[in-house]
């Protein structure tokens, strides 16, 4: 695991309102700068380290793993924190959800279609995660705002973050 930001070493870091985005995609791109502008701070978590170029000058932490999975399990991320799942392949956000779910964080969600979860959900329960663990993910992620680009599809996301943040209800 290598880690670059104002924190690097401090994987203890306590804000109530940190995001961990896991991936680079666009959409990806899209929530650091929402979330930065309703003042989250924003760990940047990715497997690949080309293409972040972009969105790794823009976030508090960035941090390069090997294994979505086993570097997720053994990082401290604060209790308080929400994540987000949008990675390039989705056997990498299966790696994700392996990796924190059991932490206990605000939030974990996964962009991902009916398809796609319903296939990840089946081999996490094959692993030994609970249904009951599987029910606290936020999936389809965001609210319905018929979204039609990447900015907006970040801003339901952050919107559901917010709601989730607040104890608001849709």
């Amino acid at each position: 695991m290598n880690i670059h930001g104002d924190n690097a070493g401090d994987e203890h870091e306590n804000s109530g309102n940190l995001l961990v985005i896991c991936g680079t995609g666009r959409v990806n791109i899209a929530l650091v700068r929402i979330a930065k502008i309703l003042d989250f701070s924003v760990w940047l978590v990715d497997n690949k380290g080309n293409g972040a170029e972009e969105i790794s000058q823009s976030v508090d932490k960035y941090i390069k793993v090997e294994s979505y999975e086993t570097d997720l399990k053994q990082m401290n991320i604060p209790e308080n924190a929400y994540l987000v799942t949008s990675a390039t392949d989705h056997d990498m956000d299966g790696e994700v959800l392996a990796g924190v779910l059991d932490k206990s964080l605000a939030y974990v969600g996964m962009m991902a279609s009916k398809k796609t979860i319903d296939r990840l959900f089946g081999e996490l329960l094959e692993k030994g995660f609970s249904q009951s663990a599987l029910d606290k993910i936020y999936t389809p992620i965001g609210i319905d705002l018929g979204c039609k680009t990447h900015e907006e599809i970040a801003l339901s996301i952050m919107a559901q973050i917010v709601m989730v943040k607040n104890g608001a209800e849709s």
